[in-house]
């Protein structure tokens, strides 16, 4: 048998801890800290082979924590003929934070012998275009929070000077014409202007962004993906790309649950002896897509249930009947939970996440054409 060799790397920007070692013992090889450079862990792979002849021709396995490099470092490895895997943190078993001493060695020590031992789960390295896709839709919603926090600021703002408006919904016509109308002067005048200023330019850049990924969905390669899920209630464009760029590969989870588990709606567990006890929600995996989840459920909840606007008639038409069926069957299904739930006291926002995690199983089913 070929012999193994695992090297857990502590990642920085500046630089890399590395630990090596053997996968039949489990024994460290050689332990080093070195710049932040792929060729440098090719440096120390040589090193290596020439400390043990018996290692030259044994496999490297690379491993490292994600974080902030991202998928880079794993790809500069990959065209050096180097194998890497990048491990999800939260998988990670005997994290340095809960030992009295943390130090770089000793992580980098904990990830070579996860690696080893398979105690964690790796990561799904997606190609450079769908990775480019992730990032085009994260920077939209970073655009939809800073139009958020603006309209925050602005409420905030008129609240101290004294005054409320009259209405019941804000951010309509009639609310932006009333705050432009407030009878203020001096510097208040201009802090506000300038606050509308900045409102108009952020909401106009958002709807910008957002046209352009209604035009990316109907991209041949998102299309098909994108049409389907639009047939629930609750998924447009934007949430619909966010599901599709965050996954692309809905197979790679082999059951609803799998995949309700990667997006972090799944509830944890902290049971001993006779005593059982169910936590909150993980919160692990894609928090993007755990966000759009729930939006998605708020969306879907609305309204009475089993009735379709002309919206989402719209967005169904052209579709096949079993999608259709399906799409409907599951909103109707969310809708039922949501007000059962409600009538027997449970708080607001936990009826809002049990719904989101059963919204992700109707997706995954959606995505991998399990509708029967």
């Amino acid at each position: 048998m070929k012999s193994i060799v695992y090297i857990g790397a502590d990642v920085h920007k500046d630089t890399y801890s590395l630990c090596a070692v053997e996968g039949a013992t489990g024994a460290i090889i050689l332990e080093n800290k070195v710049n932040a450079s792929a060729k440098k862990i090719e440096g120390f792979i040589d090193k290596i082979k020439g400390m043990r002849v018996d290692l030259n021709g044994a496999d490297f396995i690379v491993g490292y924590e994600s974080g902030c490099l991202g998928y880079s470092l794993c790809r500069e490895l990959k065209d050096l003929g180097i194998e890497c895997v990048i491990l999800a943190t939260s998988t990670i078993q005997g994290a340095a934070k809960n030992k009295v001493v943390k130090n770089d060695r000793m992580d980098a020590r904990m990830i070579a012998t996860n690696i080893n031992n398979s105690q964690c789960k790796r990561v799904h390295i997606p190609t450079d275009e769908e990775e480019a896709v992730a990032n085009y839709m994260k920077m939209v919603d970073q655009h939809k929070n800073a139009l958020k926090v603006i309209k925050q600021e602005i409420n905030a703002f008129v609240l101290r000077l004294g005054f409320r408006f009259p209405g019941k919904s804000t951010w309509t016509l009639k609310h932006i014409k009333w705050l432009r109308e407030l009878d203020l002067d001096g510097y208040n005048k201009l802090t506000l202007e300038e606050y509308l200023h900045d409102y108009e330019t952020a909401k106009n850049n958002l709807e910008r962004l957002e046209q352009s990924v209604v035009e990316l969905s109907q991209d041949e390669k998102y299309k098909e993906k994108a049409d389907k899920l639009k047939c629930f209630k609750g998924i447009k464009e934007k949430t619909a790309m966010t599901m599709i760029a965050n996954t692309f590969d809905f197979d790679r989870f082999n059951s609803a649950n799998a995949f309700a588990a990667y997006l972090g709606l799944v509830p944890g567990e902290n049971s001993s002896g006779q005593k059982e006890n169910n936590t909150s929600i993980t919160k692990m995996g894609n928090s993007y897509m755990r966000k759009a989840m729930v939006e998605a459920a708020r969306a879907c909840v609305k309204g009475k249930i089993g009735y379709k606007g002309k919206v989402l008639k719209a967005r169904q038409a052209g579709m096949s009947a079993e999608i259709i069926g399906y799409a409907d069957k599951g909103t109707e299904r969310i809708q039922r939970k949501y007000h059962k739930l409600l009538n027997r006291g449970m708080p607001l926002n936990k009826v809002i996440t049990a719904c989101a995690r059963e919204f992700s199983c109707f997706v995954w089913g959606m995505m991998t054409g399990n509708i029967y």
